[in-house]
């Protein structure tokens, strides 16, 4: 894989953040979507359609990321930087 998934996930983030005018640095603690801060649930949709993709690119393995597993999680997947790339590497680890 060219990428980690932290640096797929931080990628995408940040090319969501520059589309919304969003001038913050996107690190492993940076919230994706929160009850407070992050995306709105638009961003979110468009982040995950650019994280599958560039998984795919990256790695040749076909992940979904908003399925019922992620969406039933007592801890969401989504919340920040380093929640979803753990999850990501799981998914990838699980094919």
């Amino acid at each position: 894989m060219t990428f980690g998934t932290e640096e797929i996930v931080k990628s995408c983030l940040q090319n969501i953040y520059e589309e919304l005018g969003i001038h913050n640095e996107v690190n492993n603690a940076t919230i994706i979507y929160g009850p407070e801060e992050g995306i709105n649930s638009l961003s979110l949709v468009r982040l995950i359609v650019d994280i599958e993709e560039m998984v795919l690119t990256n790695s040749g393995k076909n992940i979904v990321l908003a399925d019922d597993r992620a969406l039933s999680m007592k801890n969401s997947p989504f919340y920040s930087v380093t929640t979803l790339s753990a999850y990501i590497t799981t998914l990838i680890h699980e094919q």
